[in-house]
């Protein structure tokens, strides 16, 4: 009898400790290479192994219909456009928040001293794009905009001498001779325009039907995330190897402006950044509407 009772307790732990195997599964994860992946390169460089690097927007649509991964970074506004489509990811956190920037020959007091002028952009259809054309318009300053395929395009004709304005971003801004350019960030004149402390840009997404067992792996994605600007040489020493791109020595400049940080009303942030694009006649690239309540996982 007793031995019966030592093997139904046996068994009982066996299965206790599978669930919990299950409960705590190592998550697949999917990045772009750049600032989404370097805010997540503190959790990324203990999981190399469950990690794939894409490049580019087609790659992590692909990856948000395949429905394989566990958790994407993504643009803040794919992330919408696909949950309004099928609603298998939601957002359950900002990693990117006001990193665009201009870049000027000449130095620029207002956004009014763009009127008529040329820029260079890139990321037409998302951040970039929204966040400009919604300060333009609300001074109702009017330029030619130009937009490329990618911030390094955009920088290159920068310090080519094609463009003497364009729009760039971290950590691309870092490796810009600053006597020659005038940085500014676009986020000062997001705050003038809107009255919003900042804006998002890129986030987590993470299955919906995987959030229970993902606990403890994203309580080390935020663990990892807050110690991003507290240890900055450590954060770019892993983020060199985890993007395979980006040297320690950029990083380190560039880490401190790139939008890393904790916002507490975050879900009213995006809201009004998805606004923002309705606003602006770009409801398609937001999924048609602002995403309902169960797609922020956070709140």
């Amino acid at each position: 009898m007793k031995k019966k009772i030592f093997t139904l307790i046996a068994l009982s732990a066996l299965l206790t400790a599978c669930g919990n195997i299950e409960q705590n599964k190592n998550p697949k994860f999917v990045a772009p290479n750049g600032t989404p992946l370097i805010a997540l390169s503190n959790y990324a460089i203990n999981h190399m192994d469950d990690l794939e690097v894409v490049s580019g927007g087609q790659p992590l649509v692909a990856e948000f219909v395949a429905e394989e991964a566990d958790m994407i970074a993504a643009p803040i506004n794919l992330g919408a456009m696909r949950y309004n489509a099928k609603p298998v990811y939601g957002l359950y956190k900002t990693l990117v928040w006001d990193n665009i920037y201009i870049l000027s020959k000449e130095e620029l007091t207002s956004i009014e001293d763009l009127d008529g002028k040329n820029i260079t952009s890139f990321g037409q259809g998302s951040t970039p794009q929204i966040v400009l054309e919604t300060i333009l318009k609300s001074k109702s300053v009017t330029c030619e905009i130009d937009y490329v395929d990618n911030v390094q395009i955009a920088n290159s004709m920068f310090t080519s001498g094609e463009s003497d304005i364009v729009i760039s971003a971290q950590p691309q801004v870092s490796a810009i001779n600053t006597t020659t350019a005038h940085v500014l960030s676009l986020n000062t004149f997001w705050k003038d325009v809107t009255g919003l402390d900042t804006y998002p840009q890129a986030g987590l997404f993470v299955k919906i039907s995987e959030l229970d067992k993902l606990q403890d792996a994203l309580k080390e994605v935020d663990a990892s995330y807050a110690s991003l600007t507290t240890d900055i040489s450590k954060t770019a020493e892993n983020a060199e190897t985890v993007t395979g791109t980006f040297k320690k020595a950029l990083l380190e400049k560039a880490i401190p402006n790139c939008g890393f940080k904790s916002v507490k009303n975050e879900v009213d942030l995006v809201k009004a950044y998805y606004e923002a694009m309705i606003n602006l006649g770009m409801a398609a690239q937001v999924g048609g509407k602002i995403p309902d309540e169960a797609f922020f996982l956070n709140k």
